[in-house]
């Protein structure tokens, strides 16, 4: 907003509120709202610009709405990341987490998911709050399953076909920064494709994020990894290496750093977001023997020590 004149105007919210973590500065020649918003709801509010002489001006009606927060593993709606394994008989289980690096009772919710080559977990990608599934079957068919926030599925409904041709799919969250979760694949010339959607089970938009991907075994979106506000990419290679690829809002992600070691030791890796509730993105893998590890993310890039969370798990051909 701006004023003309020869005093500096003044701002000022004249009704209603501003969002909590939002501040409204006078600058000449107009006025700045800034901050991080802090709680979701939809908040209206007018601002008023004064010199001094003659009335305020005032604006009209301005309304902001501040989405809660997406936590693309919560599958039961208690705001805690939650993990899905597949069995190699088809079965589906949802292991809920405790929101500090453990685990609640395991249920079964679903069975004949062994017809699926990909599952991926993209967040809320139909706009309802709830985390939803999208997977691929043989015939290249992508199918979503709106999540019900209680642990279970809606009934599902076809969203893409040819999906044959990638090579890798997974969720990256909201890389583009317009409210909606998004999808990335690699086709096999080893470019990596944003999808982006559009906030109702549908996409817009396809973008290229990346290329030179096909040496990696293991593509993931497994969040803000460097607390920067964007959503980033980790990788595995065919030595073992981990690399964690920075986003940007362009659609697209950075040159890789080296951020681990030695991970072809594990048989499964998966990005369930901030896993022991400390802020921080967290890493969850499982070895040749079947156990599985925490490995907290220190929000630059790199892990703290290791904390195994179960054993067993090699039963699973699955875990996202």
């Amino acid at each position: 907003m701006t004023a003309s004149g020869s005093l500096v105007p003044q701002f000022k919210v004249a009704s209603g509120v501003l969002p909590p973590g939002l501040t409204l500065e006078s600058r000449s020649p107009g006025a700045l709202l800034h901050g991080v918003p802090t709680t979701p709801g939809t908040y209206n509010f007018r601002i008023s610009a004064s010199n001094g002489y003659g009335p305020d001006a005032l604006t009209p009606t301005i309304t902001i709405t501040i989405k809660p927060a997406d936590i693309r593993h919560d599958f039961t709606g208690d705001k805690k990341p939650d993990v899905l394994a597949r069995t190699n008989s088809g079965d589906l289980w949802l292991y809920p987490g405790n929101g500090s690096g453990g685990w609640q009772s395991p249920s079964k919710v679903g069975q004949g998911w062994n017809v699926m080559t990909a599952l991926v977990s993209p967040g809320d990608f139909t706009g309802d709050g709830k985390a939803d599934v999208l997977a691929r079957d043989s015939n290249g068919v992508l199918w979503l399953y709106p999540g019900n926030g209680q642990g279970g599925w809606q009934a599902r409904l076809q969203v893409g076909q040819g999906w044959n041709a990638m090579t890798a799919i997974t969720g990256i969250g909201d890389l583009d920064l317009d409210g909606n979760a998004d999808v990335a694949a690699r086709d096999s010339s080893g470019q990596l494709w944003q999808y982006r959607g559009n906030g109702r089970g549908g996409w817009l938009t396809q973008e290229m994020a990346g290329r030179d991907l096909n040496g990696m075994n293991f593509i993931s979106g497994p969040g803000d990894i460097t607390k920067d506000g964007t959503q980033d990419l980790v990788t595995r290679d065919t030595n073992g290496t981990l690399w964690s690829f920075n986003g940007y809002a362009q659609s697209s992600f950075g040159w890789g750093i080296q951020v681990g070691w030695g991970w072809n030791a594990m048989t499964a890796i998966a990005t369930p977001g901030d896993f022991n509730g400390d802020g921080n993105v967290d890493l969850l893998a499982r070895d040749s023997a079947g156990a599985l590890w925490l490995y907290p993310g220190n929000g630059k890039q790199r892990w703290l020590p290791r904390v195994q969370v179960g054993s067993g798990w090699n039963v699973m051909n699955t875990i996202i």
